[in-house]
């Protein structure tokens, strides 16, 4: 029997609270880097199907506009898509959980995929304070080539960065870091593109290209 490293997540399912111990092919599967290679494709920038996400993610519902809101809302138009689905999964960062210990034991990441009727273009991951680093710095120690789109420092633990994510064979995605830091702990979030992302949404501030940032 593999080796169980610990929960990852709990309350996935809809009745009441739960745990979930992972072995080694489920931490493997939900490490953050494995699904973002996952995500790229073999040929062109094109996504995957919805079908594919059904792997990945779970409890997928279709949302509209007045339900992508809140602590976890998608951050967009919903009416700029065709399609969005929310729902949830766990991830790991270096074989450990991301996510810190919370007071419901729930370890799961909020999933938004949306686009068109056919072919989603987008994918978001939203979560609650985590307990190690998923930065820049982690992706490459990954083995992602990551080459800077664009960036928004406000200093060096808040920061936006935009860039082409890819390894060797493989065609690139874009992939949006966020990183915030409060009293309550460390905030991450993700954004994965094909085909380019929406100029309109980076920040005013933002500044084409590298920035110094340390994670």
């Amino acid at each position: 029997m593999p080796k169980t490293l610990g929960v990852i997540f709990c309350g996935l399912l809809t009745a009441g609270f739960c745990s979930y111990a992972a072995d080694d092919a489920e931490l493997a599967k939900y490490e953050l880097a494995n699904v973002v290679k996952g995500l790229m494709s073999d040929k062109t920038a094109e996504s995957p199907s919805y079908l594919f996400f059904k792997k990945y993610v779970r409890n997928m519902v279709s949302v509209s506009a007045d339900q992508a809101s809140g602590p976890y809302s998608f951050p967009g138009n919903v009416r700029d898509y065709g399609k969005v689905y929310r729902g949830e999964m766990p991830l790991n960062v270096n074989g450990k959980r991301f996510l810190a210990e919370n007071m419901a034991d729930k370890y799961s990441w909020v999933v938004y995929v949306a686009g068109s009727n056919a072919q989603p273009n987008v994918l978001h991951l939203k979560g609650d304070p985590v307990i190690n680093s998923g930065g820049q710095s982690y992706f490459i120690k990954a083995g992602i080539q990551l080459q800077p789109i664009a960036c928004d420092v406000i200093d060096s633990q808040n920061y936006e960065g935009y860039y082409f994510a890819s390894t060797p064979g493989k065609s690139p995605i874009v992939l949006q870091i966020n990183k915030s830091t409060g009293s309550g702990g460390v905030w991450y979030s993700y954004g994965i593109f094909w085909n380019g992302f929406p100029v309109k949404d980076l920040p005013q501030t933002a500044a084409i290209g590298a920035c110094s940032i340390k994670d």
